[in-house]
C-alpha cells in the first residue's frame, strides 16, 4: 500500500493547480492536494472534519450546502451516483449503510421537488460562490485499471478542472 500511497500523491502533485483528491467508494476524502485543500478552505462554511466525506459535506450547513449556487443539481447527482453504486454492492459495511441513512431523506427531497435538479445538461458544473471568489468546476472522476488488492477496487481520484476562462484565472489566483 506504500507504493500505492506515493503513486497517489505523485498524481496529486501533478495535478495542481486543479484540486485533485483521493476518496473511496462511500466518498470519504483519503487524500487531497494543496489546490483541494485551498478549494475547501475557501469554500466550505466551516473546517473540514477529522474524516471528512464528500456526502456529508454536500448536505451539512457547515459544508457547501450554502456556497455551491447550484446545490440541488449537484447534491442531487452525488448523492444518487452514491446511493447506486452502494445498493449495487453484494455485502455492505455498517459505514456504508449508514451513510446510505444519511443521504436518502436528501435524495428523496430533492427528487420530490416540483423543477427536478437537473435538466438536461450534459456537463454539469458545480458554481462555488462565497463573498468574494466564484469557481465553476467541472470534474472527471478516474478509477484504477486492473487492481489486484480489493482495497484499491473502491479508489476514485477527483479532479476538478476550469469550466470557463474566469474560473481558470480565478483558480490559480487561489493556490497564491
Amino acid at each position: 500500500m506504500n507504493l500505492a500511497r506515493e503513486a497517489f500523491q505523485a498524481i496529486l502533485l501533478a495535478s495542481e493547480p486543479n484540486p485533485a483528491l483521493i476518496i473511496n467508494r462511500r466518498q470519504d476524502i483519503l487524500l487531497t492536494n494543496r489546490a483541494a485543500d485551498r478549494l475547501f478552505s475557501t469554500f466550505c462554511a466551516k473546517p473540514l472534519p477529522d474524516h471528512p466525506n464528500i456526502a456529508r459535506l454536500l448536505i451539512s450547513e457547515d459544508g457547501f450546502r450554502r456556497t455551491i449556487l447550484n446545490w440541488e443539481a449537484v447534491t442531487f447527482l452525488v448523492l444518487d451516483r452514491i446511493r447506486r453504486e452502494l445498493a449495487n454492492l453484494i455485502s455492505r459495511t455498517a459505514e456504508d449503510e449508514d451513510l446510505l441513512r444519511e443521504i436518502l431523506p436528501t435524495i428523496s427531497q430533492l427528487r420530490s421537488q416540483p423543477n427536478p435538479p437537473i435538466s438536461g445538461e450534459v456537463l454539469l458544473p458545480v458554481k462555488f460562490r462565497n463573498s468574494d471568489k466564484s469557481l465553476n468546476l467541472f470534474t472527471i472522476i478516474a478509477t484504477l485499471g486492473t487492481p489486484v488488492d480489493i482495497t484499491l477496487q473502491e479508489i476514485r481520484i477527483e479532479t476538478f478542472f476550469p469550466a470557463d476562462k474566469a474560473s481558470q484565472t480565478n483558480l490559480t489566483g487561489l493556490l497564491g
